[in-house]
């Protein structure tokens, strides 16, 4: 892969997951894999209200832009519905799929860290993992709350 797929920035991300742990008294969770890559996310979380997240914590086996898409989600979290997270996966996934990021609703203005996935948009070996946070706390929000 090239130097370009791989910034400094995005590296930067990845490596951002310790941030988030996954405290032990926190019950909502759920894991999930990813094929045929192999990537895993574990992830746990609070709510309050109308399902707004209020504790998260998560564990990540993956790539590197699975890595960083999970660190990127976790950034902004907190606070969130599952409205708000579906709406950013869908933004996402017509990203990824080669739509315009100004097109998908603004994505860059909501969550500016998106671009940096949008370089593996000619990669569908790399959907699976970037994706995997999403659809594994989506499932988690649509199974538990």
């Amino acid at each position: 892969m090239s130097a370009t797929l791989y910034s400094r920035e995005l590296l930067r991300w990845s490596a951002e997951l310790y941030k988030w742990p996954i405290d032990d008294d926190v019950l909502l969770r759920d894991t999930m894999r990813a094929e045929p890559c192999g990537s895993a996310v574990t992830i746990a979380i609070e709510t309050e209200g109308q399902g707004t997240i209020s504790r998260f914590g998560m564990d990540v086996k993956a790539c590197a832009f699975g890595q960083a898409s999970a660190a990127i989600m976790a950034h902004y979290i907190v606070g969130q519905s599952a409205q708000h997270i579906n709406a950013m996966s869908e933004a996402l996934s017509s990203l990824l799929a080669g739509a315009d990021a100004m097109d998908a609703d603004g994505i860059y203005a909501k969550w500016p860290e998106f671009h940096l996935l949008a370089a593996a948009a000619p990669h569908s070996a790399r959907h699976a993992a970037i994706m995997l946070p999403y659809k594994t706390i989506l499932n988690l929000l649509n199974s538990h709350i």
